[in-house]
């Protein structure tokens, strides 16, 4: 079902019966998310960093814990599975993702999300069904979050819709263009920088749009 944060229970079933085998003859599930790290840098880090603002950031810390204990329930409790679960990046399942179903023996691999743990960009180079980290960029530093800040903005839901906007854009005019290139600033290479002063994403998950990019795009819509 498209934008459902619900438990996958008929794919897991599905996938089982594909196989003809019973769940606890998985040797190991694997999570896209390293829930700890997610934790210790993405909170713990970045609430030190922006203090005292940041601290309407502590309540989302029991919102990542409640998650991964949801999830080892409905595994456990739910499915009945016993065997190993393990917390992987999620930038790296990323771009496993997109390279063990790839034709390509070696390539380059990019993934641009939210964020995961603490990264927003990777660079991978790939070869011979090895991936090696080249480069990445760090929260708050991201793309990703710009399109989520700007869609909720929009009047879409965020972490839902942003493909809506994309879409739509390539309809639009480049009205904005100068603006945004003043909030987002080219560094060289494959590297950018978020005048934060326009975001509030970094204080607080989920944060709406501060005064200063309201003064300049108007009201949200």
């Amino acid at each position: 079902i498209t934008h459902s944060s619900a438990f996958p229970f008929d794919a897991i079933k599905f996938c089982l019966d594909s196989a003809s085998i019973k769940v606890n003859q998985v040797d190991e599930i694997a999570i896209s998310y390293n829930y700890e790290e997610a934790i210790m840098k993405l909170f713990f880090l970045r609430t030190l960093k922006y203090l005292p603002k940041s601290l309407l950031y502590i309540k989302d810390f029991t919102k990542v814990l409640n998650t991964k204990f949801k999830v080892i329930n409905r595994l456990r409790v739910d499915i009945g599975y016993n065997g190993k679960i393990s917390y992987l990046d999620h930038h790296d399942c990323h771009a496993a993702s997109a390279y063990y179903c790839s034709p390509f023996n070696k390539t380059a691999i990019i993934t641009l999300d939210g964020r995961g743990e603490w990264a927003t960009n990777r660079i991978y180079a790939a070869e011979d069904g090895s991936l090696k980290r080249f480069d990445q960029m760090n929260y708050p530093q991201s793309m990703g979050m710009v399109y989520e800040n700007v869609t909720n903005y929009l009047g879409f839901h965020r972490n839902n819709d942003e493909g809506k906007v994309m879409g739509l854009s390539s309809h639009g005019e480049p009205k904005y263009y100068a603006d945004f290139k003043k909030i987002i600033k080219n560094k060289g290479d494959w590297k950018y920088s978020l005048d934060l002063s326009f975001f509030n994403h970094h204080l607080r998950e989920k944060a709406l749009l501060p005064e200063r990019f309201i003064k300049i795009f108007g009201k949200a819509r």
